[in-house]
């Protein structure tokens, strides 16, 4: 039963847990929707966007796995890292203080903190949830996480579409890894 998830310490582990599956989801699925059109916009080549794309998206899962050692070790913290680097990195190319020939780079840089964030919460469900309530915990985290994965290109398709910066969405997006940070060591 659901109420399980809530007994205890759960009571506290649950919402935080489920915010930070939320919040990263919602940060992945907007770079991965709409970072090709966001480079595009600034001037760069298609070709170089969708190169771009691919290159964060290999380059984050290999993060991720760097990232899960040190999980396995220091525990849920350990995310923190990634989640923690993530926001300044991505103030500083929402905010404009990002060189137009360093973007790409720094980009690349965000969006690698970003998919090590998103694959570690992945990591630290089970960590919490007793053998007889695991698959519903990470069930549920996971079910929460597919509101953040249509919510959160939805909104950010709505802000692009305004006659904001493209480039802006990245100072946005920076809310969700600082959420993240927050929820994991309210949970560690």
């Amino acid at each position: 039963h659901v109420r399980e998830l809530f007994r205890g310490s759960l009571r506290w582990v649950t919402p935080l847990l489920w915010l930070s599956y939320f919040m990263s989801t919602i940060a992945i699925f907007v770079l991965t929707s709409w970072k090709p059109i966001i480079i595009e916009a600034l001037d760069f080549p298609r070709s170089t966007a969708a190169n771009v794309a691919a290159l964060s998206s290999v380059l984050g899962a290999l993060a991720a796995l760097v990232l899960m050692r040190f999980t396995d070790r220091h525990g849920p913290a350990a995310i923190t890292a990634c989640s923690g680097a993530a926001v300044p990195v991505l103030l500083l190319i929402g905010l404009g203080f990002v060189p137009h020939d360093l973007f790409i780079v720094i980009s690349i840089v965000g969006s690698v903190l970003l998919s090590g964030m998103h694959y570690g919460m992945h990591s630290i469900a089970g960590i919490y949830y007793p053998s007889a309530i695991r698959a519903t915990g990470g069930g549920w985290a996971s079910s929460v996480a597919k509101l953040g994965a249509v919510l959160g290109p939805l909104a950010a398709g709505f802000i692009l579409a305004s006659d904001m910066p493209k480039v802006q969405i990245y100072a946005l997006l920076a809310v969700c890894p600082a959420v993240v940070t927050l929820s994991v060591l309210g949970i560690a």
